[in-house]
């Protein structure tokens, strides 16, 4: 079971000695999916599964995500826990940096946190249905997401919001509204997690979310701005990794 007490690399590793059973219960689930899509008369489409391991005490939503027709659909599992009262869903990976020197990527590990709160704003701001349990918010959330963009920061972006919505570091950008949260390193020097060895643990937090239409004409436009150099930064990066021979794709 997860709790407030774990360090980034304590949840890491708990989640990841669950993955060859969430791997099966993914594999199982399929013809399932694909009959329940088949249900669905609108993309983008999804089905979930809630599911407890016995072993490590933690729960998962399975999702199975279709957004276009003939496109295989995709798989995300999400671990949810408690942590003071409070409900928060974790998606969990492995990323890449690149070691220009040794022209090679070094495996990191992800860890996406969305706060419970998070998706309630989702529901209110962006849904607008209050009747929609948490797995069909969390379902339309990804199954609806094509754009995760990590902004830099200006005054032009935050304008009030740190008095709005409290303190938050991180500023991303998606196809539906913003996200604000924080950004943290967890290194982990001569440390290796399960199944890959790795240097260190990126975890983002997403605290609330931020309709377009909350948004000024003058947060618009410099988010805008900022959404075109990101793309340029994304262009030079999957330059970089040409040039190294490395063509992953990013987490």
């Amino acid at each position: 079971m997860l709790t407030s007490s774990m360090t980034p690399v304590d949840i890491f590793n708990n989640i990841m000695q669950d993955v060859p059973k969430i791997n099966y219960w993914i594999a199982r689930g399929e013809q399932k999916a694909m009959k329940n899509f088949a249900k669905q008369f609108q993309f983008p489409k999804y089905y979930v599964e809630d599911l407890k391991h016995q072993i490590s005490g933690i729960e998962y939503f399975l999702f199975y995500i279709q957004r276009q027709q003939k496109v295989d659909f995709e798989k995300k599992p999400i671990a949810i826990c408690s942590l003071e009262n409070n409900k928060f869903f974790i998606e969990f990976g492995y990323g890449y940096d690149i070691d220009k020197n040794k022209k090679c990527t070094i495996p990191i590990a992800v860890l996406n946190i969305y706060d419970g709160h998070f998706f309630e704003r989702y529901k209110e701001r962006y849904l607008h249905d209050e009747t929609l349990q948490i797995k069909d918010v969390i379902g339309n959330f990804f199954a609806r997401l094509t754009r995760l963009n990590l902004l830099e920061i200006n005054d032009d972006i935050i304008n009030d919001w740190r008095w709005k919505y409290g303190y938050f570091s991180t500023v991303f950008y998606t196809n539906e509204g913003v996200c604000l949260g924080k950004r943290s390193i967890c290194q982990i020097p001569n440390v290796s997690l399960e199944s890959e060895k790795v240097s260190k643990v990126v975890v983002n937090e997403y605290k609330t979310f931020v309709s377009f239409d909350m948004l000024s004409d003058r947060q618009k436009v410099a988010i805008k701005e900022e959404g075109l150099k990101y793309y340029d930064r994304y262009m030079n990066h999957l330059g970089e990794l040409y040039e190294i021979g490395a063509m992953n794709p990013p987490f």
